[in-house]
């Protein structure tokens, strides 16, 4: 985790067409919105799916509470 916070990886990462295109493969999106839709368009050509909300950037109690909110959000 402290690797990918590292100014320079991160934007490698996410910053990078290639960096985009190796995490796209394993990332639905940023948001729930964006891995709701991807999920959607891989169930429509018959693939099973799973999403996992990923909440390992929760350091404090606010974070924590607004990543169980989403948790939430992705139940509805």
């Amino acid at each position: 985790m402290a690797l990918t916070e590292a100014g320079p990886v991160e934007r490698t990462i996410t910053g990078t067409g290639p960096g985009k295109a190796l995490a796209g493969r394993f990332v639905a999106g940023d948001t729930l919105d964006e891995g709701v839709a991807a999920a959607r368009r891989l169930n429509e050509h018959g693939f099973l799916v799973s999403l996992d909300l990923l909440g390992e950037e929760c350091r404090d109690r606010a974070t924590a509470i607004g990543a169980r909110d989403e948790y939430v959000e992705g139940l509805v």
